[in-house]
């Protein structure tokens, strides 16, 4: 078949009537749209979350912890008890402390720009931040005292 399209008059222009082939668009976050792109971000940050959140929960039980409290923290966890989830601090962007992990420090750990990505991008990979971190908080907390209880 002839891919070139000939108007009397004109030179023949190659490629005019060939099928189009799907081209997957991607979407970059920089100032220059040149960065990385948002879905490598959202993995990345997805994958910090989940090692802050676990790391986190690492500060939840110490040596002194009763078996009590671990049933009572084991039992919440399988009932859903909002106190149970109230008596420890899941990893947030809140900046109640000092030196709190915050959107920014993730921005630099993933290689982007803070100043620069577009908030709704920002807040897109610091959502999947969250999500990934609180996940395996309370994971991580349920697994230690199945773990203890035995």
């Amino acid at each position: 078949m002839d891919t070139w399209l000939h108007f009397p008059g004109f030179p023949p222009i190659k490629g005019v009537g060939e099928p189009i082939v799907g081209i997957e668009a991607k979407k970059y976050i920089g100032p220059d749209d040149d960065d990385m792109p948002i879905e490598d971000a959202k993995t990345a940050s997805r994958t910090i979350g989940e090692r802050n959140g676990k790391n986190a929960a690492g500060w939840v039980f110490d040596g002194n912890t009763s078996i009590e409290t671990y049933q009572t923290v084991l039992s919440g966890i399988n009932e859903g008890d909002p106190q149970v989830y109230d008596m420890f601090r899941e990893p947030t962007f809140s900046g109640e402390y000092g030196d709190d992990y915050s959107i920014r420090d993730l921005a630099d750990e993933i290689g982007i720009d803070y100043d620069s990505t577009h908030t709704d991008d920002i807040d897109q990979i610091g959502e999947e931040y969250l999500d990934a971190a609180r996940i395996a908080f309370w994971d991580e907390i349920e697994r230690v005292a199945r773990l203890q209880l035995g």
